[in-house]
This record gives C-alpha cells, structure tokens and sequence, in this order.
C-alpha cells in the first residue's frame, strides 16, 4: 500500500504525529518526545485513511519549516531563498520545507508585533497534506524538489531586518566614515545583502547583514557585530585606538570612548623594579585543581559543604582524615592549610546525591565499620537486580562498577561513557535512577544553562545522567556532547567565552563521569568513547519491584563508596597503572577503570566482565560496519574470482544494490545508480591510498586490481575486519584461511572452527583441502 505521505518526507528519520481531524491540535499528549511515528507506521496510516490529520515534526532529522503568514512579506523573500519542498497550506500560505544545521524555532514580527513568517523548528510541527484546514480547504503540496539545505545563520541574515540584533550603543559623537566603505575596501561583496562573512567560509556565503542606515553589521554564524570601528577592529586584529587611527577618526574627548581612565604608573627606581621581580619569581604558580575530588600531594580528597547557622561552608575531606573549610575569602583554611587553590565553591545545591554529615564525623574519628570492594560490589548488584531486569549477570556487574568507579575518577587517566541501548519502556529511566541514586556527586537535570554548563562540571566534576538526550534544546544538546566527546580524559578542557566578552577565553576543566541514552542512538566520535548496556524490553511475565527512592539504602550505600575509595584509592591507583587488559588502544581507554575495580574484587568478576566488553564492542563495531561502504567493498572483492575490478561496475553498484536496491526509499531518496555513483566516488578516494591496490585508467575508467593479497589481508586483519567477514563465500573463506596458514603452518581444529565454523572445517577435511598432521592441521596446497 502506498503511503498517503509526501515520498519525499518517507524517511525513517522523520517523525509524524496525530492530529484531530480539520483542526490544528495534536490529537496525543506528549507528542514532542513520545506519541511521535514513522513514516510507514500503520497506527498513523489507519488515522490518516479515517479521515485524521497529521502533522510533521520539525526538529527532528534537522527539518526547518518556514511558514508564511503574511503575503507580501512571502512574496519578497520567496525568490531570495534556496528552492525546495513546498507545501500550500488551507488558508494559502506557503510552507518551504529545509534541512539545515541547527533547526531554531523563532517568529519574523513587524514593529507592530504582527507575525510575519514563523519559523518552525525544534519542538514544533506544521499540518501536512493530506490533511484539511479548518476553513475546509485541502493541504497540498505544489512541487516535488529535493528537500534543500539552508544554513540557519544565513536565514537569519536573510531576515536581519527584523530581527533584534545586539547594536553598539553610541557612546560619543565621533564622526566615522561610511560603513559600505570601509566594508568594500575590505573586499566584502556589497553587490548583495546578506553577503558572505570575510572571517570564515559558509555553504551559501549569505550569513552576514549590514544595514546602510543604521551603519552596523552582523554576522549570524559567527556572531561578529557593530559598528565600523569594530569591523576594522575584527579585521585589523587591533584595539580601538589603532582602528580609530586606520579610519582617521580623530576623538574629541581626552579619553577615547570605552577606555578606562588609567591611574598614573609609579615611578620605581631600576633597584626597586629589581626587589619586585625577584619577590615575584620566588614562588611558583599554584597548580589549580578543582574543590569536588582530586589527588593533592599524595593525598586524596572529596568537597563538601557544611552548615553553620543555614549558612553554607564549603569543606573538604582528606584521606588522612582531616576536615578543611573556607567560612570567607580571607578565612580560607583549604588555601591556607591545604595548600590547594581552586576557582569555584563547591556546588552541593545542585547534586542529586551526597556524602551525609554523619559519615564524614564518622570517618574523621576513624569509627568506620569495615569495607571491602566485594562486599560493597555485591550490594550494589543486589540492589540492582531488585529493581532491574537483564538476561544476563554480567550487565549488573557492569552497572555496579560503574558506580563504583564514579567514586575513584581522579586515579584514573580516562573514563569511558556510558551509553544505554535501550528501547521505549525498558526500564532505561528506573536505571539511569538508580545510577543517579548511587553515583558520585550525580546530576540527573539537563536544565543547566549553557553558560554556567561548565562552570558546574568543573566545580562538582559531578555525574551527569542525561535519560532523555533526544528531548533536550539544541543549545543543551550541544554543550552535553561536547562534554560528552572531550570530557571523557583526565587534564581535558573546554574553552568557552569569559565574562569579559570575546576577547576574553576562559577554560573549564571538563573531567568527569557520563551516563546518557537517547533513542536516534550516537555520531561515531561519541561511540568511540563509549560502553554500551543493551536493555532489552522485557515480558510483563517478569517481576521487578517498586524503586523506592525515600528508603535510607541509597544514602547508606553513597556513604561507604565515599570512604571506600578514601580508604583505598591508592591501591586503586597503583592497580590502574599496572594493569594490563587484553584491549588495546581506545578500548583499552573507555574500559580500564572497570576493569580495574573488578580485578581487587576477583578473578570471576574481571573475567567475567571482560568478556561482557568484548562481546558488546565488536557487535557495536559490527553493526556500524554492516552499512560501511568500504567494508562491503572489501567484502565483495574478496568474494571475487578475479584480482582487477572495474569501480564502479564490479564494485560500486554491487555494494549500492546490496545496501539500498531492496529498499523503497533511503535518505536522498535516489535511485540505486545515482547512489551508486556516489559509492564509485568515495571509494576511489579511499582506494587510492591502499599499497596493495594498482590503479589503472583506461578509456577514462577506473579499474583496481589486487596486486598483493597477503598484503590485502594483513589489512583487514590489522583493521579487526577479519573477525567481521560474515557471510563470506567459500573462495572467500578459502582465501582468509590460506593468510592464517601463511602466518602458521599448522592450525588446531579448535583454531579453525573458532575462526569460521564446523561446516567449514568438515568440508575441508571432506574435499582435501586440509590434511592431519602432527601437531594439527596443514593446508595441501596441491588441492
């Protein structure tokens, strides 16, 4: 049945909702983050043929809708903008339908507040034909283009007339020369307007306004703006008195505007400059740490807060059992005492979790009972299994250690994000709880603004639990995956713009402990820095009790893991440094902490555990490679009888049939030749740089052919694709076990079915392509 939907909107990628039928109102709550549907969703196609109508949520895949609601307005600005989907609505307004870099939701208003044209991105949705307008009139839509692509900086460069920008108060009664000017002799194209920026590049070189009358600038992308004295400051690299020299403005005041009235220098003799510079070099700079937990001169410690009369105390707490506290700026014993400078209080207010008072007055008095990382390890996986279901223990350890390790963060080079693979109703946010319950200094809110986003990881080094990652803003959205992807190694830092203004960098140290899920899954950069829990949708057959999160166990269980890692970070840390897992490189990075704390508990955990790794990376690694261009392309000519291919036929087209010729619709929406041209081009890129592959040209024609096959597979293998090859053919099977003979003469049985299977290896025994000998099997070459 073909779908009543628009086929260029039949992306998987796209979401729809129910909407009640000639209206404009959602027919389901919460329709944003959950009673969204596919394309090809039959509980959305039952709706839409009863007469239903619907609506396409943009945000989502990155769509941007504008929507016109003023004629004349549409018809100035239709021809200015980049052809694409459009849609006539029933009150015959227009719809252009985008793609685009960061889908912002905003209104075009004029001076009398009217709307003009709103623009319908994150957390929106437009009507969408077939459905009908209230008035009666049918939705429809008056092309079939491509969805085009339109940067959000130079939209609202498009619209910078009215919409508010940040202007440069008039502070004097300079006389400046002319803004089109100035921006000319800089090279800027004023032949248009919005025109390209001259500080950076931009797919449609329109993201930079200018407004003749008013004689400011402002670039949408970058977010560079004012006046013409602070062009020539941008593009001068210069203060504002050089700029005011190149313009040859010259100030009719003794002090140029926004410059301070500078106090007089003393005047210290050679002797005394002297006195004060050797008092200067005395000392070094004091290495600045942060207040949540670290290691300072060989002694670990934790932040705190206390109170005194409601009034909050910063503190710390050491491994050497002492207590530090700062009551004022000048009555700061953690500086004074401890010797540690930090830059920000710790920020107790906004953690869900926390060390009690009384298990820091216990643990100052040495009145602690006695800790092990087993007994500890066992109640956390006990609690767990009360409250979750897995089909297997190892996915308890893994949520126990990582809790665990949470505690331990500043032994540790690296901490591996953790990323839970789970679908609609499979306990996801009861577990993200029960980590939010648990964790070190845990923070269980996305609602942290991207201005103090930084500041509150460096001062808490907190456990950030993001349960809903697809639900949040874009601008949250960004911060959470930048701490994501850089924050996951110790000494990491994100630089961002200090109080001062752009000319002023501040960096914020961004270590610290991630547990996210979303259900559009992670960008490659951020699985690579991941660990990956599956939780599977379970049976209503299964029981798993209430979460209670009132009951004393959490705190109890927070206190002990606090002192536990007091108590033992050294070993912890010794422990890091010394072993060695069977990972290697980044998955050694993203999964030693774990690792670490399950080898001081014993032997049966870290097996265990690391073989839980290992089975959940290579399928991780696995599924990413299954629609891999490259990887299917290997696939192929290993396959092959021959060693010369011609591109695009022997190979490109093969790989575009397999992946998409039984497919109605992928993301462009093409036919499997266009794509298949695509392929021919990106591998061509790729296979111009194998050392095992000739490249030869005739009649214009790329064809490759394999020049070295040992080499060949010594690829794959040093690539991991060896072990990924399933599916192979049996030439291609015979080739893979003719590398492994090349290595070693003789193969166990064992070797060669765990490498391909038993089929394999029984046919070789039947047809005599192997033969018995001591010590194993030999390949006969002969056959």
């Amino acid at each position: 049945m073909k779908s009543p939907l628009n086929q260029r909107l039949c992306d998987k990628k796209n979401r729809f909702i129910k909407i009640k039928a000639k209206e404009k109102i959602p027919l389901e709550k919460n329709w944003t983050t959950e009673n969204n549907y596919s394309f090809d969703n039959q509980n959305l196609l039952d709706w839409v043929s009863q007469g239903g109508n619907v609506g396409l949520l943009t945000g989502y895949n990155d769509l941007l809708v504008i929507d016109f609601d003023d004629l004349n307005f549409q018809n100035k600005y239709l021809p200015q903008l980049p052809k694409t989907l459009m849609q006539k609505s029933g009150s015959g307004g227009l719809h252009l339908i985008y793609k685009t870099d960061t889908p912002e939701s905003f209104k075009i208003l004029d001076d009398e507040k009217n709307t003009l044209a709103d623009i319908q991105g994150q957390g929106k949705q437009i009507i969408i034909s077939p459905s009908v307008h209230p008035n009666g009139k049918q939705y429809a839509f008056i092309n079939d283009l491509d969805i085009n692509f339109i940067p959000i900086a130079e939209l609202k460069a498009l619209f910078s007339d009215y919409l508010k920008t940040k202007k440069i108060q008039k502070k004097n009664s300079l006389v400046k020369p002319d803004l089109v000017t100035i921006l000319k002799r800089y090279n800027v194209d004023t032949s248009k307007n919005p025109t390209q920026c001259p500080w950076h590049d931009s797919k449609g070189g329109k993201c930079f306004s200018y407004r003749e009358n008013e004689q400011y600038f402002n670039c949408f992308h970058c977010g560079k703006g004012g006046d013409v004295i602070n062009f020539v400051m941008e593009a001068e690299k210069c203060d504002f008195k050089k700029a005011c020299e190149i313009l040859q403005i010259k100030p009719n005041q003794p002090n140029l505007p926004n410059q301070p009235n500078l106090p007089n220098k003393p005047n210290l003799s050679e002797k005394e400059k002297a006195l004060e510079i050797e008092k200067l070099l005395l000392r070094e700079r004091p290495k600045v740490s942060q207040m949540k937990f670290g290691i300072h001169k060989e002694v670990f410690y934790f932040g705190t807060s206390l109170f005194d009369e409601k009034k909050k105390i910063p503190a710390i707490i050491t491994s050497e059992r002492k207590l530090y506290f700062k009551r004022k700026k000048n009555e700061d014993y953690i500086r004074d005492d401890f010797d540690l400078y930090y830059r920000y209080d710790f920020e107790h207010d906004i953690l869900d979790n926390h060390i009690s008072v009384e298990a820091i007055r216990t643990f100052v008095k040495n009145e602690e009972e006695d800790l092990t990382f087993q007994d500890i390890f066992e109640q956390i996986v006990s609690l767990n299994k009360k409250y979750m279901y897995y089909v297997d223990e190892e996915s308890h350890y893994l949520v126990a250690l990582n809790i665990m390790a949470s505690y331990f963060l500043p032994c540790f080079s690296a901490i591996g994000r953790l990323f839970l693979e789970a679908e609609k109703g499979s306990g996801k946010t009861r577990q993200c709880t029960i980590m939010k319950l648990l964790c070190c200094n845990s923070i269980m809110s996305a609602d942290i603004t991207k201005s103090s986003f930084f500041r509150v990881m460096e001062s808490t080094c907190g456990t950030l639990i993001i349960d809903d990652f697809d639900s949040l803003s874009e601008e949250e959205k960004t911060s959470v995956l930048q701490h994501y992807k850089t924050g996951y190694k110790a000494g990491s830092k994100s630089i961002r713009t200090g109080d001062q203004g752009a000319r002023s960098q501040d960096a914020f140290r961004n270590y610290g402990h991630v547990i996210m899920n979303n259900t559009e899954g992670l960008d490659d950069i951020s699985k690579d820095r991941s660990k990956f829990l599956p939780i599977i949708k379970h049976s209503g057959k299964v029981t798993v009790s209430e979460l209670d999160e009132k009951s004393k166990v959490w705190q109890d269980l927070t206190d002990k893991l606090t002192i536990l890692a007091l108590l033992n970070w050294r070993k912890v840390k010794d422990t890091y440094s010394t072993l060695k897992t069977k990972f290697n490189a980044r998955r050694n990075e993203i999964t030693k902490a774990e690792l670490t704390l399950a080898h001081l508990i014993n032997d049966e955990v870290y097996s265990k555990v690391e073989a839980f790794f290992e089975q959940t990376l290579e399928k991780r690694d696995y599924k990413d490679l299954e629609g891999d261009w490259e990887f299917n392309a290997i696939q192929i000519m290993l396959e092959a009888k021959q060693k010369k291919f011609q591109l695009k036929h022997d190979i490109a087209s093969k790989v575009a049939q397999k992946l998409y010729g039984n497919k109605t619709n992928f993301d462009s929406n093409e036919n499997v030749d266009n794509q298949a041209h695509k392929i021919s081009v990106r591998l061509g890129k790729i296979f111009n740089n194998y050392p095992f592959l000739e490249h030869t040209k005739p009649k214009n024609v790329s064809h490759y052919r394999i020049k070295d096959e040992t080499q060949f597979l010594s690829f794959l293998e040093a690539r991991g694709w060896l072990g990924m090859l399933g599916g192979l053919g049996w030439l291609g099977q015979l080739k893979v076990l003719k590398y492994y003979f090349s290595e070693k003469k003789v193969m166990s049985e064992n070797d060669i079915i765990q490498k391909f299977d038993e089929g394999f290896f029984n046919k070789l025994r039947t047809e005599g392509y192997i033969r018995h000998t001591k010590g194993g099997f030999a390949l006969n070459y002969e056959t």
